[in-house]
């Protein structure tokens, strides 16, 4: 392989990265967003310059800030509500089934049919626990970069899934 192919080589894969880098920021500086500051904090942009925002509040310095998220819409829990019913239906009949089997299965086939039965209660759970979830909203919270900040930050709350 000489030099030429050794540098055409990584272009398909740098071609295809970059596009989802590109898109992947958020502005949270548009007046009429609705942020959230530092998690606590909710209201409404009015005019953004480079040390901080103007908010429906008063003025917060960007230096000030230790988190910054736009409101993304409403979201329901269908998916948290289906892993959680998942996870205790099958966690649930798993040890039920483990006990059980160690006390009366003989073959490997009764292990099997145990692990099998676990996942279909966990099915069966996680079905039930989506219905519930979907009948819960909650606010979508995107993280967005604090201009002259850490790119870098501690993330808690967010998005609902």
């Amino acid at each position: 392989m000489d030099v030429v192919d050794r540098l055409k080589f990584p272009l398909p894969l740098a071609s295809s990265v970059f596009p989802f880098l590109a898109v992947g920021a958020i502005s949270a500086q548009q007046p009429g967003d609705t942020v959230r500051v530092s998690g606590e904090q909710v209201s409404v942009v009015v005019e953004a310059d480079s040390a901080g925002l103007l908010l429906s509040f008063g003025y917060v310095p960007y230096a000030e800030m230790q988190l910054l998220e736009v409101w993304g819409g409403t979201g329901n829990h269908t998916r948290r509500g289906f892993k959680y019913g998942f996870m205790a239906g099958a966690i649930a009949t798993g040890v039920f089934t483990a006990l059980l089997c160690s006390a009366y299965c003989g073959s490997a086939s009764d292990y099997v049919i145990a692990l099998a039965m676990s996942v279909g209660v966990g099915l069966v759970a996680g079905v039930i626990g989506s219905i519930i979830g979907s009948a819960f909203d909650a606010d979508i919270w995107n993280p967005v970069p604090i201009p002259g900040g850490l790119s870098l930050r501690w993330h808690h709350g967010g998005s609902p899934w």
